[in-house]
């Protein structure tokens, strides 16, 4: 009875590594992972260049997050990160007061940002990645619809148009970006397709194996190692 109690009160650990290619190079490295135990979760992630790319351009983006979980439902309450781009570094921490983000660390706001304060039904950016590249049940494939704030933008998720074979799944997805950003950037797109493929687990449960994403320097391949 004691081991058995003692294995039921272990945290829920779920860790994934996602090798980037860019116009057949490998370009970087994904690291993400999550850990859920007694209602409440912390998340870290990682991506940073590699090979060729990290010769020329170097860039490293770290984040870490935590909040509570309700089944499905998650609530951050901190978001703090980490930017290198080998020409800039920059800081960013977000706390959540009464369900409302609140910029603690930050550059400069730009006029075209959003007002944080408007922002209460918006989760933080690991957050909301996290509900894409996590594990899944068969029946929950291909239904994500999601929104997070950066602190300065607004940006929504989702995937649908299932396209089942036998031993994959394909969803096809969008990345729209819904407010925050310069004229510029929407001049440039407001909505960039992206396939997610997923392959079935020796659990039972359904893995994401690769993601295809176009980008504005062209078409961006995530494999999972």
């Amino acid at each position: 009875m004691t081991a058995v109690s003692a294995t039921a009160a272990q945290p829920a650990t779920e860790t994934g590594r996602f090798e980037v290619y860019y116009s057949g190079l490998k370009a970087g490295e994904v690291l993400f992972g999550m850990t859920q135990e007694g209602g409440q979760y912390a998340a870290t992630g990682e991506v940073k260049s590699s090979g060729l790319i990290a010769a020329i351009s170097r860039f490293r983006y770290r984040a870490e997050a935590k909040g509570r979980v309700s089944g499905e439902s998650y609530t951050p309450s901190r978001y703090e990160e980490s930017l290198d781009t080998g020409r800039r570094e920059s800081d960013k921490v977000i706390a959540y007061r009464d369900g409302l983000p609140v910029l603690e660390r930050s550059e400069d706001p730009e006029d075209h940002w959003l007002d944080p304060r408007s922002q209460g039904d918006a989760l933080d950016p690991l957050t909301a990645f996290w509900q894409l590249l996590r594990d899944r049940e068969g029946e929950d494939l291909c239904a994500l619809n999601t929104v997070y704030f950066d602190g300065e933008r607004r940006i929504r998720l989702t995937t649908g148009k299932a396209d089942r074979a036998t031993n994959q799944v394909t969803c096809q997805g969008s990345y729209i970006r819904e407010g925050g950003f310069s004229r510029k950037a929407l001049k440039e797109g407001r909505k960039f397709p992206f396939e997610v493929t997923y392959t079935p687990t020796a659990a039972g449960q359904w893995q994401v194996s690769r993601i295809d994403a176009e980008t504005l320097r062209g078409r961006v391949l995530l494999i999972r190692r």
